[in-house]
């Protein structure tokens, strides 16, 4: 899983113009990387719409949120992160609640 995170990294990463330069495996994903970049740029399209419709609906909870994270996958900080605003809240006397959502693949 580690050496398709990375490839399809490096590929997302490399310009159009420079595709070329990058093994066969890799610029066979562009294709596939580039249909699913369109495919959630719809989505986030069609989600917005619902919500200025009033379809979907926003939900405010009755105590601050933080949210850390992307969608990017793992390596970026966010467990560190995370228990950083985690000690710092519980320093300042308010008891933090961490919410994750696991994500297995098959």
């Amino acid at each position: 899983m580690e050496k398709l995170r990375k490839i399809v990294t490096q590929t997302a990463a490399t310009s159009d113009s420079n595709l070329h330069s990058l093994p066969f495996l890799h610029r066979s994903l562009a294709p596939l990387l580039s249909a699913a970049s369109s495919l959630y740029k719809l989505s986030l399209f069609l989600r917005r719409k619902l919500y200025l419709h009033g379809v979907l609906h926003q939900h405010r909870l009755p105590v601050p949120v933080i949210s850390v994270g992307n969608l990017t996958w793992g390596g970026n900080g966010k467990t560190p992160m995370t228990e950083f605003l985690a000690m710092v809240m519980d320093g300042a006397g308010i008891p933090p609640l961490i919410l994750t959502r696991i994500l297995e693949f098959a």
